[in-house]
């Protein structure tokens, strides 16, 4: 735990609570070995929102590929 609050220019107690926040969500998983916390990031909830964002992604290029060839029809139609 020390290792990973170190070097952010945060207390401590900030980074813990920004890193129970992680857990909540799962990104992070916490083992403890006697006084020591390990932590560790866990991959698959950050698959999970970058196939969500991809979709999201290809879904908005769709819409404004859409609106733009609106406004090239328009554009064209006006200039006849």
């Amino acid at each position: 735990m020390g290792d990973a609050t170190g070097g952010f220019g945060v207390s401590k107690p900030t980074m813990t609570r920004h890193l129970h926040v992680l857990e909540e969500a799962g990104l992070v998983v916490r083992t403890v070995e006697g006084r020591r916390h390990h932590l560790r990031l866990a991959g698959a909830p950050l698959v999970e929102a970058q196939d969500w964002l991809e979709k999201q992604r290809a879904q908005w290029e769709r819409l404004f590929d859409t609106v733009e060839e609106y406004l090239d029809e328009e554009q064209r139609r006006r200039s006849r």
